[in-house]
């Protein structure tokens, strides 16, 4: 999907990441069927040939749960629409008898997206305060990473590196493995006197599906056996610049 929309691939795992804890997409990766499930509710079918051409995309999905669960949300968009869009699904979609009817009491109606934006939703009281707070909240063992973390040139983007830090957990990586690799990274920085520049990676990639904290960032050293330094005014005048023996 990355390369259908020509998107860099840690850009695409974080929004499609956001956009899953969201629940504005359903995930099988085991089956790869990606739904969105509002998708319908907010572009109804304009007529019955538009259902009918649904047909043959839905015989094409392999068989998973999310396929049924989006069956029954296309069913309910149909008919919320009216009786004879209902119908028309049910006579080009009909259900397999080994399908229990899972069609909700509550029939979704559709709605035009400039119905949204003329009746936005309205929240219960304290609810918009309770997201941000959930939003800017941060796990106790991402805050030790983030401060281990090297400081770089420019911005910091805590959020993004958070979103990384989540995608790797679903992964199965542990905090430990992220935080021994950001270590690593920090002392590699300082050795090379690289902190507080744009040479340092930032946070959310470094964090990112490239597994740069897996590297080992072994500190250089001179072919001696000394650590180099980046500048003679580092060394004693009487040893050669760029290295200490």
């Amino acid at each position: 999907m990355a390369e259908e929309l020509n998107w860099d691939f840690e850009a695409f795992d974080l929004a499609l990441g956001e956009a899953i804890t969201l629940d504005m997409v359903k995930v099988d990766l085991k089956a790869r069927v990606f739904w969105l499930p509002n998708a319908a509710k907010h572009n109804p079918p304009a007529s019955v040939n538009v259902i009918k051409s649904w047909v043959r995309a839905f015989e094409l999905l392999p068989e998973c749960p999310i396929k049924w669960e989006a069956y029954f949300s296309l069913k309910a968009a149909c008919y919320g629409v009216s009786e004879t869009m209902g119908k028309a699904f049910d006579m080009a979609l009909p259900l397999p008898k080994d399908k229990p009817s899972l069609l909700p009491s509550g029939i979704q109606k559709a709605v035009s997206s400039k119905q949204i934006l003329k009746d936005p939703p309205i929240s219960p009281p304290g609810e918009k305060r309770e997201r941000k707070n959930k939003i800017t909240q941060y796990p106790d063992d991402f805050e030790t990473a983030w401060a281990e973390y090297p400081q770089r040139a420019g911005g910091a983007d805590k959020a993004g590196a958070l979103k990384s830090w989540n995608a790797r957990l679903r992964e199965g990586v542990t905090p430990a493995e992220m935080i021994a690799g950001i270590t690593r990274y920090a002392n590699f920085i300082r050795s090379t006197g690289k902190t507080g520049t744009e040479f340092v990676k930032q946070a959310k990639t470094f964090l990112g599906p490239s597994g740069h904290f897996r590297e080992p960032w072994a500190l250089p050293t001179s072919p001696a056996g000394g650590i180099w330094f980046n500048s003679p005014m580092d060394c004693d005048e009487t040893i050669p610049p760029g290295f200490r023996g």
